[in-house]
């Protein structure tokens, strides 16, 4: 999860990014680091120098940037299958969002942005979500 305070104004560095990535042929696009290592889906024809200069371009961007990162993490292997993996993400969530309570607690509010690219992991987020920060989010 990317934690971005939005009183930080990030716009120059987004639109540098965009033109970075209209340059190296990928106008448009959001960068997804697993499909990129994997080289699968729109990566799976692409050459190894080309998806090094996109992960090289995502790490400098985000590098630069005054952004902060959770990354709630769980063994797939100890699921048992997919209801105890979803509890055990949800439960690996909560555990991030509380251990940085002070964090959340300077913000009036907190807004969630997915992309609802996964459904499991949608319902997560908003169950979490909405049970963590009573408030509007």
């Amino acid at each position: 999860m990317v934690l971005h305070d939005q009183s930080v104004d990030i716009t120059e560095a987004v639109d540098a990014m965009d033109a970075h990535l209209k340059y190296l042929g990928y106008p448009f696009h959001a960068i997804h680091t697993g499909p990129l290592i994997r080289r699968e889906s729109v990566y799976a024809n692409d050459l190894t120098e080309d998806r090094k200069r996109l992960f090289n371009a995502l790490f400098h961007f985000t590098r630069r940037l005054d952004i902060k990162y959770l990354c709630p993490k769980i063994k797939k292997s100890d699921c048992s299958d997919v209801i105890d993996m979803t509890g055990k993400l949800s439960k690996a969530i909560r555990n991030s969002l509380s251990e940085h309570n002070d964090f959340w607690n300077g913000f009036d509010k907190v807004i969630v942005y997915y992309d609802n690219g996964q459904v499991e992991l949608t319902k997560i987020l908003s169950s979490v979500f909405n049970t963590y920060f009573t408030n509007e989010y």
